[in-house]
């Protein structure tokens, strides 16, 4: 191995923002969206395919926990980026209820498109 020369130069490490970015919802604004959701849907997965099925096989049926393990509980799905429709429905982003399967392995690892039910 050759041996370095000149030491690395390493940057500062960044600090943390102190509050919420400007335009962005506080996080008790947010608590409030997500269950505003969660009570429209019912605690349901509305993730689907264009067919109506549900996006992968593992999907679980019925009422999901607002909280809990990952894989237990019930997801908030954004179908579009937050930073440009903005975080609620108000703004034009669409937000539906998912499960584990669907939200995280489905849409997100697997890429599979998520059908808007409206």
């Amino acid at each position: 191995m050759i041996p370095r020369r000149t030491p690395l130069k390493r940057s500062p490490v960044r600090k943390k923002r102190p509050g919420v970015r400007k335009g962005q919802p506080t996080n008790a604004e947010k608590e409030a969206e997500r269950n505003r959701v969660y009570d429209r849907c019912g605690g349901q997965c509305e993730l689907r395919d264009e067919e109506g099925n549900p996006l992968h096989p593992k999907h679980i049926f019925g009422v999901l926990p607002s909280n809990g393990s990952i894989f237990e509980r019930w997801h908030l799905v954004h179908l579009h980026g937050k930073r440009r429709f903005g975080w609620t429905e108000a703004d034009g982003n669409t937000l539906l209820g998912g499960c584990y399967w669907c939200h995280i392995v489905a849409s997100h690892q697997q890429g599979k498109k998520i059908q808007e039910v409206r």
